[in-house]
This record gives C-alpha cells, sequence and structure tokens, in this order.
C-alpha cells in the first residue's frame, strides 16, 4: 500500500473493473491525538459486525443507484478524494454459558463516519486500508485489526 503523509492508496481486486484502486485523504492530519493504522479489511470488517452500531445491509443488497453513487465517489477520476474513515474500537467481555465458561473478549469497532466507504472497499476486494484512530487505541487495532 502506497502512501504519503496525506494520502493513501487502497489497492482494489483485479475484478473491480471502474478502477484499481482508491485515494484516501486523512481527515485530520495535523492533530496529533489522531493516528493512521493500515487495516487487514476482513479482520477490521469482522470488528464492526461484532457491534451493536447501526448495521449496513451486505452492499449486493443495496439499490444499484446507491451502489454506483459511492463508486462514483471513491472514482480517483472524479476529482474529489475521499476521506479514510474514521474509527473506534473497544474490547467486549461476553459471558458464556450463565458465567460457568470464562468470558470471551470481542473487539468492536465503531465509526464517527467511513461506514459505507469500508463496506464498499470490502466488496471491492481491498485486502487493507488505512483508518484513522485516536493515538490511544493503536495498540488495540494492531492486536485485533492487523
Amino acid at each position: 500500500m502506497a502512501s504519503t503523509p496525506q494520502q493513501w492508496t487502497v489497492q482494489l481486486a483485479q475484478t473491480h473493473a471502474p478502477y484499481p484502486q482508491i485515494f484516501l485523504q486523512r481527515p485530520l492530519p495535523e492533530h496529533s491525538w489522531f493516528s493512521v493504522v493500515v487495516v487487514d479489511v476482513a479482520k477490521f470488517m469482522a470488528c464492526v459486525r461484532n457491534g451493536n452500531q447501526l448495521r449496513i445491509p451486505e452492499i449486493q443488497l443495496w439499490s444499484d443507484d446507491k451502489r454506483e453513487r459511492l463508486c462514483s465517489h471513491l472514482d480517483p477520476a472524479g476529482g474529489d478524494e475521499p476521506v479514510m474513515p474514521r474509527t473506534s474500537i473497544e474490547e467486549v467481555q461476553i459471558k458464556r454459558w450463565y458465567g460457568l465458561r470464562p468470558p470471551s473478549i470481542h473487539a468492536v469497532v465503531s465509526f464517527t463516519n467511513g461506514r459505507h466507504r469500508s463496506a464498499y472497499m470490502e466488496f471491492a476486494g481491498a485486502k487493507r486500508m488505512p483508518v484513522e484512530v485516536l493515538t490511544d487505541q493503536v495498540d488495540l487495532f494492531v492486536k485485533h485489526c492487523t
């Protein structure tokens, strides 16, 4: 994944016909309390699905118009550079078997913005993508999403 301090490139699957990559800007490059973490898309989206935040339907269930609008928004030839998702993470303890088995720990990712972009990048075959996170959460993202 090639990048500059302000722009990150996300490689898409070769089968993604409209374009092979997406360029994302960092939304808050001047703020030291945010950092960029390059996550494994499958692990990251699994952590998204662990949460109770507003669910995004599978992209195959979106209307063609909605999918095409997002595809157009992310198109590098479109002029505007979209920003990378801004997310947060927490570890949640899940009790099992009424407390008879040790609890399990799940990472839960939630979004400030970018959940539709993330879903589209997963649909388009991205393996890795950058997300902007609070600096004090970098270790949790590395532990669960890389």
